[in-house]
């Protein structure tokens, strides 16, 4: 509170006590160690006045209002400065500012030039006032901790994601080319499986212990944050050294190596004005390259065995590979919204990529059918969600990815295939794809069918929800889409 802006609350106190008093002075007080901070005030011209020669540290050590009919005739304050010389003060009328716990942490004063007194309702009064003004002091308190609170991530005690955008709107209008503003992504790499070996509580033990070493070490770069699962973000001011530095900091301080597991980083960088204008575009960006550098680190054989199988998709129907490419770009969105993360997130989008790859095994005749399928040809249709599995696990390294794939056809009611799985049964990533699939399917042309507009499409996704799809990822879907105000207007 001290040395704050005046604010309303305190000014109306002030002037109130002003009236119900009857006297020309009045102002609420702060006391410090050796000031007492005027924060109202009525015919004060100072903005702070001595504690050693204020009536203020007398008011502070009793629980009652003090009232002094004549300064000059009282022995405390006849020889104060206030009295014997300008503005020769004579009355003074002061209630603690005593708050819950105790604590007397100032007072709401009313003076006069001339001696007076009050009458038992008018010192009521005061006081109040004065509790009001700790009211309005524990308002203040709750406002700023709620405050924190939806700043704050729970866990790490890191600024969230939205601190991270709060901040972009301070900092990003006084970047320039010449003094750049750096966002710095980061992704942890072996997270899920430290989670998975050693469990949840160890997990959130980790990143705890990563986000201290993290803040540590960008302590006098910038500023830093979790904004999801086991990603994190700083924002650093400064040239290209300074960013550097600060990345090497960071990606150093995100490694931990415990019982043979290694916790290192993939990261992503983007340079702001230059780059990227607004927050969402320098996240997306920094979201990409960061996946790239992942990608770049991945083994061999996985970069090797992505490439082969999106060759055959392509081969096999460039339409089925270019579907496929539509569908993990929303399904990625979608996950985010969902607050899928990291290695999760990294699966989803290969997934999504590849959910149709079963589709290899079957005949053209049946796959670029203009007419209804037949019930024969139905039920061979419904096996490429098994072929997928199988060709996907042919590569260890796609396990995960094939087990979405498998269940990429279960609905939420269980009346979907191969295994007529059900609810939150239905692995998460598998429920997205199969909403994202939907929405691209309907809004792509396709042999024997109508194309519907996206507006349509998201129409006919919300009305099957609970039904066919997840509710909570058509919402989800909603939010992502442009579309979903067309549903509204």
């Amino acid at each position: 509170m001290l040395d704050s802006a005046p604010e309303r609350a305190y000014d109306d106190i002030v002037r109130l006590a002003s009236q119900i008093c009857g006297t020309p002075i009045a102002f609420v007080g702060f006391v410090d160690a050796d000031r007492v901070w005027h924060k109202a005030r009525i015919e004060v011209p100072i903005e702070e006045s001595a504690r050693d020669v204020s009536f203020c540290s007398h008011t502070i050590l009793q629980r009652e209002p003090l009232v002094v009919t004549d300064l000059g005739a009282d022995e405390r304050f006849a020889d104060a400065p206030q009295v014997v010389g300008g503005p020769e003060l004579r009355f003074y009328a002061g209630a603690p500012l005593v708050t819950d716990d105790g604590h007397a942490v100032g007072t709401l004063c009313a003076l006069d030039t001339t001696p007076r007194t009050l009458s038992d309702d008018q010192r009521e009064a005061l006081a109040a006032l004065a509790r009001q003004v700790v009211a309005q002091l524990e308002l203040r308190r709750l406002l700023s901790v709620s405050r924190h609170q939806a700043m704050t991530d729970p866990l790490t005690e890191l600024g969230n994601r939205r601190r991270l955008m709060d901040d972009f709107e301070t900092l990003l209008p006084a970047a320039s080319v010449a003094e750049p503003l750096h966002l710095l992504f980061f992704d942890l790499d072996g997270f899920k499986l430290y989670n998975d070996t050693f469990g949840h509580s160890a997990g959130d033990a980790l990143l705890v212990r990563l986000a201290g070493k993290l803040a540590t070490a960008l302590e006098e770069h910038g500023s830093v944050y979790r904004i999801g699962g086991d990603e994190f973000c700083a924002l650093v001011r400064g040239d290209g050294n300074l960013a550097e530095a600060a990345r090497a900091a960071a990606i150093r301080a995100l490694s931990e190596k415990e019982e043979g597991l290694t916790i290192t980083a993939s990261h992503g960088a983007v340079r702001l004005p230059d780059e990227a204008t607004t927050p969402t575009r320098a996240l997306q960006l920094a979201d990409e390259r960061m996946y790239g550098e992942k990608e770049g680190r991945s083994p061999r054989g996985y970069r090797q065995t992505l490439a082969v199988l999106v060759r055959i998709l392509n081969e096999r129907d460039p339409a089925l590979l270019s579907h496929g490419s539509s569908v993990a770009l929303l399904a990625v969105a979608v996950g985010r919204r969902l607050e899928l993360a990291g290695e999760e997130l990294d699966h989803l989008a290969k997934a999504a990529e590849l959910h149709d790859i079963g589709k290899v095994a079957v005949p053209d005749a049946i796959l670029n059918k203009h007419s209804p399928l037949t019930d024969d040809e139905w039920t061979l249709m419904k096996t490429h969600p098994l072929a997928g599995e199988r060709i996907l696990t042919a590569a260890p390294a796609f396990r995960q990815e094939a087990a979405l794939v498998r269940s990429c056809h279960e609905r939420w009611d269980g009346g979907g295939y191969p295994d007529g799985r059900a609810g939150d049964d239905i692995p998460l990533g598998a429920r997205i794809i199969f909403a994202c699939h939907a929405f691209d399917a309907m809004t792509s042309p396709r042999p024997g069918r109508d194309t519907l507009m996206p507006a349509e499409a998201l129409a006919e996704l919300l009305r099957c929800a609970g039904a066919q799809f997840d509710p909570a990822v058509v919402a989800a879907l909603r939010e992502e889409l442009p579309v979903s105000d067309a549903l509204t207007a």
